[in-house]
């Protein structure tokens, strides 16, 4: 791997530790509003409580498991699997799947609409998995 592509892989890194921090510490500053939200979504009673005792951990354990070189690449696994799920649900919104969709989402995301929050998701996962894949898979890609 060459100097760039080191340096672009640890900038994509320090975003998506960001972003899960932010998501976790938004959530958890307004943690009423927080479990009002996914209590009030169309999703099954038992789930709904599963995302409210694990979401906010689980977005910490993923930026802490980024942070570790060691477990970097357990860290982009779980984040890219958030953000696909995420990105779906987002996706179920905008085609107007559910009857009511309100947004857990917390800070500056939920006030920038279904569909701008859904490029930004898409953004961000195609960064998580760009930073995933090998090496030898993106040379032999552009041979």
């Amino acid at each position: 791997m060459n100097h760039k592509e080191k340096i672009g892989r640890e900038i994509i890194n320090v975003l998506l530790i960001f972003l899960w921090v932010y998501a976790a510490f938004s959530k958890a500053i307004n943690y009423h509003s927080f479990i009002w939200q996914i209590r009030n979504q169309e999703l099954w009673p038992t789930l709904k409580e599963l995302v409210v005792k694990t979401l906010i951990p689980i977005e910490l354990i993923t930026a802490l498991l980024l942070l570790i070189p060691g477990m970097r690449r357990t860290g982009l696994l779980i984040s890219a699997l958030l953000l696909a799920v995420f990105t779906i649900y987002i996706a179920l919104v905008i085609l107007h799947f559910f009857p009511r969709t309100p947004c857990s989402c917390g800070g500056i995301l939920e006030r920038i609409g279904w569909k701008t929050h859904f490029f930004f998701n898409v953004g961000c996962l195609i960064l998580n998995i760009a930073s995933l894949t090998p090496e030898k898979e993106r040379r032999s890609a552009t041979k």
